[in-house]
Protein backbone atom coordinates (compact mmCIF):
# COMPACT_ATOMS: atom_id res chain seq x y z
CA UNK A 1 0.00 0.00 0.00
CA UNK A 2 1.33 3.45 -0.92
CA UNK A 3 2.60 5.55 1.97
CA UNK A 4 0.22 8.49 2.69
CA UNK A 5 1.59 11.92 1.83
CA UNK A 6 2.36 14.18 4.79
CA UNK A 7 0.79 17.63 4.58
CA UNK A 8 3.36 20.41 4.84
CA UNK A 9 2.79 23.52 6.95
CA UNK A 10 2.81 26.76 4.97
CA UNK A 11 2.66 30.42 6.00
CA UNK A 12 3.12 32.12 2.62
CA UNK A 13 0.58 33.16 -0.02
CA UNK A 14 2.31 34.92 -2.98
CA UNK A 15 0.83 38.23 -4.17
CA UNK A 16 0.63 37.01 -7.75
CA UNK A 17 -0.25 33.59 -9.13
CA UNK A 18 1.46 33.88 -12.54
CA UNK A 19 4.94 34.88 -13.76
CA UNK A 20 5.79 34.80 -17.47
CA UNK A 21 8.25 36.05 -20.11
CA UNK A 22 7.50 39.59 -21.24
CA UNK A 23 5.75 40.08 -24.56
CA UNK A 24 4.63 36.46 -25.09
CA UNK A 25 0.89 35.66 -24.76
CA UNK A 26 0.02 33.02 -22.16
CA UNK A 27 -1.65 30.88 -24.84
CA UNK A 28 1.76 30.40 -26.46
CA UNK A 29 3.56 29.41 -23.26
CA UNK A 30 4.06 26.13 -21.47
CA UNK A 31 3.01 26.56 -17.83
CA UNK A 32 5.00 25.07 -14.95
CA UNK A 33 3.22 24.80 -11.58
CA UNK A 34 4.96 25.67 -8.31
CA UNK A 35 3.12 24.33 -5.25
CA UNK A 36 2.59 26.38 -2.09
CA UNK A 37 4.95 24.11 -0.15
CA UNK A 38 7.68 24.69 -2.75
CA UNK A 39 7.27 28.46 -2.31
CA UNK A 40 7.34 28.02 1.48
CA UNK A 41 10.57 25.99 1.30
CA UNK A 42 12.25 28.61 -0.90
CA UNK A 43 11.23 31.38 1.48
CA UNK A 44 12.54 29.61 4.57
CA UNK A 45 15.84 28.57 3.02
CA UNK A 46 16.70 31.26 0.46
CA UNK A 47 14.97 34.34 1.90
CA UNK A 48 15.09 33.77 5.66
CA UNK A 49 18.40 31.84 5.41
CA UNK A 50 17.31 29.14 7.85
CA UNK A 51 19.33 25.97 8.24
CA UNK A 52 17.71 23.01 6.52
CA UNK A 53 16.85 21.29 9.80
CA UNK A 54 15.13 24.41 11.20
CA UNK A 55 13.26 25.02 7.95
CA UNK A 56 12.05 21.41 7.81
CA UNK A 57 10.82 21.63 11.41
CA UNK A 58 8.80 24.75 10.61
CA UNK A 59 7.08 22.87 7.80
CA UNK A 60 6.53 19.80 9.97
CA UNK A 61 8.50 17.48 7.68
CA UNK A 62 11.79 15.57 7.62
CA UNK A 63 15.05 17.03 6.30
CA UNK A 64 15.02 14.63 3.37
CA UNK A 65 11.49 15.66 2.40
CA UNK A 66 12.43 19.35 2.68
CA UNK A 67 15.51 18.76 0.50
CA UNK A 68 13.38 17.05 -2.12
CA UNK A 69 10.85 19.92 -2.15
CA UNK A 70 13.40 22.73 -2.44
CA UNK A 71 15.36 20.86 -5.13
CA UNK A 72 12.18 20.52 -7.17
CA UNK A 73 11.30 24.21 -6.68
CA UNK A 74 14.74 25.46 -7.72
CA UNK A 75 14.74 23.24 -10.81
CA UNK A 76 11.35 24.51 -11.93
CA UNK A 77 12.32 28.16 -11.55
CA UNK A 78 15.71 27.93 -13.25
CA UNK A 79 14.40 25.71 -16.04
CA UNK A 80 11.46 28.06 -16.67
CA UNK A 81 13.74 31.10 -16.88
CA UNK A 82 16.14 29.36 -19.30
CA UNK A 83 13.47 27.74 -21.47
CA UNK A 84 11.02 30.67 -21.39
CA UNK A 85 8.14 28.98 -19.60
CA UNK A 86 5.44 30.58 -17.44
CA UNK A 87 5.25 29.86 -13.72
CA UNK A 88 1.94 29.32 -11.95
CA UNK A 89 1.71 29.17 -8.14
CA UNK A 90 -1.13 27.02 -6.85
CA UNK A 91 -2.12 23.82 -5.07
CA UNK A 92 -0.03 21.27 -3.27
CA UNK A 93 -0.36 19.08 -0.21
CA UNK A 94 -0.33 21.51 2.70
CA UNK A 95 -1.97 22.80 5.89
CA UNK A 96 -2.23 26.54 6.68
CA UNK A 97 -0.06 27.35 9.73
CA UNK A 98 -2.97 28.79 11.73
CA UNK A 99 -4.75 25.43 11.67
CA UNK A 100 -2.02 23.25 13.16
CA UNK A 101 -0.60 22.54 16.59
CA UNK A 102 2.57 20.75 17.71
CA UNK A 103 2.04 17.44 19.53
CA UNK A 104 4.11 14.80 21.33
CA UNK A 105 3.44 11.07 21.64
CA UNK A 106 3.10 9.35 25.03
CA UNK A 107 6.64 7.99 24.83
CA UNK A 108 7.87 11.58 24.74
CA UNK A 109 10.19 11.03 21.79
CA UNK A 110 8.26 11.91 18.68
CA UNK A 111 6.95 15.39 17.87
CA UNK A 112 4.48 16.04 15.06
CA UNK A 113 2.34 18.83 13.69
CA UNK A 114 -1.29 17.81 13.37
CA UNK A 115 -4.46 19.55 12.22
CA UNK A 116 -6.48 21.15 15.00
CA UNK A 117 -9.64 19.86 13.31
CA UNK A 118 -8.47 16.30 13.95
CA UNK A 119 -8.13 16.78 17.70
CA UNK A 120 -10.76 16.01 20.32
CA UNK A 121 -11.76 19.53 21.43
CA UNK A 122 -13.20 18.28 24.74
CA UNK A 123 -9.86 16.70 25.54
CA UNK A 124 -8.01 19.82 24.39
CA UNK A 125 -9.81 21.99 26.91
CA UNK A 126 -8.47 19.87 29.78
CA UNK A 127 -5.01 21.31 29.11
CA UNK A 128 -1.50 19.84 29.01
CA UNK A 129 -1.41 16.06 29.00
CA UNK A 130 -4.84 15.59 27.45
CA UNK A 131 -4.90 12.60 25.12
CA UNK A 132 -6.10 13.07 21.55
CA UNK A 133 -7.60 10.53 19.16
CA UNK A 134 -4.51 10.57 16.94
CA UNK A 135 -1.81 7.90 17.12
CA UNK A 136 1.91 8.57 16.69
CA UNK A 137 2.95 7.32 13.21
CA UNK A 138 6.26 6.04 14.63
CA UNK A 139 5.34 4.06 17.74
CA UNK A 140 1.54 3.80 17.60
CA UNK A 141 1.04 5.53 20.97
CA UNK A 142 -1.54 8.25 21.44
CA UNK A 143 -0.42 11.85 20.90
CA UNK A 144 -0.61 14.34 23.79
CA UNK A 145 -0.34 18.13 23.96
CA UNK A 146 3.24 19.29 23.50
CA UNK A 147 2.49 22.99 23.77
CA UNK A 148 -0.77 24.83 24.31
CA UNK A 149 -0.70 27.17 21.33
CA UNK A 150 -4.10 26.53 19.85
CA UNK A 151 -7.24 28.61 20.28
CA UNK A 152 -10.04 27.21 22.42
CA UNK A 153 -13.11 26.01 20.58
CA UNK A 154 -15.31 28.95 19.73
CA UNK A 155 -17.95 29.63 22.37
CA UNK A 156 -20.99 31.87 22.20
CA UNK A 157 -20.10 35.36 23.36
CA UNK A 158 -16.39 34.93 22.71
CA UNK A 159 -14.70 38.23 21.82
CA UNK A 160 -13.43 38.35 18.25
CA UNK A 161 -12.62 40.72 15.41
CA UNK A 162 -14.72 40.88 12.28
CA UNK A 163 -14.06 42.89 9.11
CA UNK A 164 -16.68 44.67 7.00
CA UNK A 165 -15.94 46.14 3.58
CA UNK A 166 -17.16 49.73 3.63
CA UNK A 167 -17.75 52.70 1.35
CA UNK A 168 -16.74 55.04 4.18
CA UNK A 169 -14.88 55.21 7.45
CA UNK A 170 -17.79 55.00 9.93
CA UNK A 171 -20.34 52.45 11.09
CA UNK A 172 -23.05 54.45 9.30
CA UNK A 173 -21.33 53.95 5.94
CA UNK A 174 -22.78 51.49 3.46
CA UNK A 175 -21.27 48.05 2.98
CA UNK A 176 -19.18 48.04 -0.20
CA UNK A 177 -19.82 44.99 -2.44
CA UNK A 178 -16.14 44.68 -3.49
CA UNK A 179 -13.71 43.05 -1.08
CA UNK A 180 -10.40 43.76 -2.83
CA UNK A 181 -11.40 47.20 -4.10
CA UNK A 182 -13.53 48.64 -1.32
CA UNK A 183 -12.44 52.12 -0.10
CA UNK A 184 -12.28 51.11 3.58
CA UNK A 185 -12.15 48.11 5.89
CA UNK A 186 -13.95 48.42 9.23
CA UNK A 187 -12.39 46.12 11.86
CA UNK A 188 -14.94 45.64 14.64
CA UNK A 189 -14.14 44.10 18.04
CA UNK A 190 -17.18 42.27 19.41
CA UNK A 191 -15.73 42.20 22.94
CA UNK A 192 -14.99 45.89 23.45
CA UNK A 193 -17.62 47.17 20.97
CA UNK A 194 -14.97 49.34 19.31
CA UNK A 195 -13.85 49.62 15.70
CA UNK A 196 -10.90 50.65 13.57
CA UNK A 197 -11.20 52.14 10.09
CA UNK A 198 -8.46 51.21 7.59
CA UNK A 199 -8.15 52.75 4.16
CA UNK A 200 -7.70 50.12 1.45
CA UNK A 201 -4.54 51.24 -0.34
CA UNK A 202 -4.69 48.22 -2.69
CA UNK A 203 -7.96 49.20 -4.34
CA UNK A 204 -6.28 51.05 -7.24
CA UNK A 205 -3.78 48.27 -7.97
CA UNK A 206 -3.65 47.02 -11.56
CA UNK A 207 -3.62 43.45 -10.28
CA UNK A 208 -3.48 41.48 -7.05
CA UNK A 209 -5.86 43.77 -5.13
CA UNK A 210 -7.80 40.85 -3.66
CA UNK A 211 -4.66 39.04 -2.51
CA UNK A 212 -3.06 42.14 -1.00
CA UNK A 213 -6.28 43.10 0.77
CA UNK A 214 -6.65 39.54 2.05
CA UNK A 215 -3.14 39.52 3.48
CA UNK A 216 -3.82 42.85 5.21
CA UNK A 217 -6.95 41.46 6.86
CA UNK A 218 -5.11 38.28 7.91
CA UNK A 219 -2.45 40.43 9.63
CA UNK A 220 -5.16 42.14 11.69
CA UNK A 221 -6.21 38.92 13.43
CA UNK A 222 -9.69 38.95 11.92
CA UNK A 223 -11.82 35.79 12.21
CA UNK A 224 -14.68 36.68 9.84
CA UNK A 225 -15.18 39.01 6.85
CA UNK A 226 -18.51 40.48 5.73
CA UNK A 227 -18.80 41.80 2.16
CA UNK A 228 -20.93 41.88 -0.95
CA UNK A 229 -18.74 39.55 -2.99
CA UNK A 230 -15.44 37.64 -2.91
CA UNK A 231 -13.26 36.93 -5.93
CA UNK A 232 -11.27 33.67 -6.22
CA UNK A 233 -7.89 35.12 -5.19
CA UNK A 234 -9.16 36.94 -2.11
CA UNK A 235 -11.28 33.95 -1.13
CA UNK A 236 -8.24 31.66 -1.37
CA UNK A 237 -6.14 33.88 0.90
CA UNK A 238 -8.86 34.19 3.54
CA UNK A 239 -9.78 30.50 3.41
CA UNK A 240 -6.13 29.48 3.75
CA UNK A 241 -5.85 31.63 6.88
CA UNK A 242 -8.98 30.01 8.37
CA UNK A 243 -11.06 33.20 8.15
CA UNK A 244 -14.81 32.77 7.59
CA UNK A 245 -16.42 34.75 4.78
CA UNK A 246 -19.99 36.03 4.44
CA UNK A 247 -21.13 37.44 1.07
CA UNK A 248 -24.32 39.12 -0.11
CA UNK A 249 -24.15 41.55 2.80
CA UNK A 250 -25.96 44.88 2.26
CA UNK A 251 -27.08 47.90 4.24
CA UNK A 252 -24.88 49.91 6.58
CA UNK A 253 -21.85 48.57 8.42
CA UNK A 254 -23.75 48.83 11.70
CA UNK A 255 -26.64 46.80 10.30
CA UNK A 256 -24.24 44.18 8.96
CA UNK A 257 -22.67 43.79 12.41
CA UNK A 258 -26.08 43.31 14.03
CA UNK A 259 -27.03 40.70 11.41
CA UNK A 260 -23.79 38.83 12.10
CA UNK A 261 -24.33 38.91 15.87
CA UNK A 262 -27.88 37.60 15.53
CA UNK A 263 -26.85 34.78 13.20
CA UNK A 264 -28.73 36.07 10.14
CA UNK A 265 -25.78 35.73 7.76
CA UNK A 266 -24.78 32.54 5.91
CA UNK A 267 -21.13 31.57 5.55
CA UNK A 268 -19.76 31.56 1.98
CA UNK A 269 -18.39 28.26 0.67
CA UNK A 270 -17.01 29.48 -2.70
CA UNK A 271 -16.01 32.72 -4.47
CA UNK A 272 -19.00 34.35 -6.12
CA UNK A 273 -17.45 36.71 -8.70
CA UNK A 274 -14.64 36.42 -11.24
CA UNK A 275 -11.12 37.81 -10.85
CA UNK A 276 -10.75 41.60 -11.31
CA UNK A 277 -14.37 42.23 -10.32
CA UNK A 278 -14.82 45.93 -9.55
CA UNK A 279 -11.84 47.19 -11.60
CA UNK A 280 -12.57 50.60 -13.09
CA UNK A 281 -15.59 51.26 -10.90
CA UNK A 282 -15.70 54.55 -9.05
CA UNK A 283 -14.60 54.38 -5.42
Amino acid sequence: MARPKIKKIIDTIPLYAYFKPQGIPMVNLEVVTLSFEEIEALKLKDVQNLEQEAAAEKMGISRSTFQRIIKSARYKIVNSVIEGRALKVEGGNYIPSKRVVKKQCLKGKHHYYVKKDDLDMKQQEKGFGAISKIKCPECGERIINYQIDYKKSKKKGKAMKICITSAGSSLDSNVDPRFGRCPYFIIYDTGSDTFESIENTSRQAMGGAGIQSGQLIVSKGVEAVLSGNFGPNAFRVLQTAGIKTYSGVTGTVKEAIEKYKSGQLTETSDPDVQSHYGMGRNN
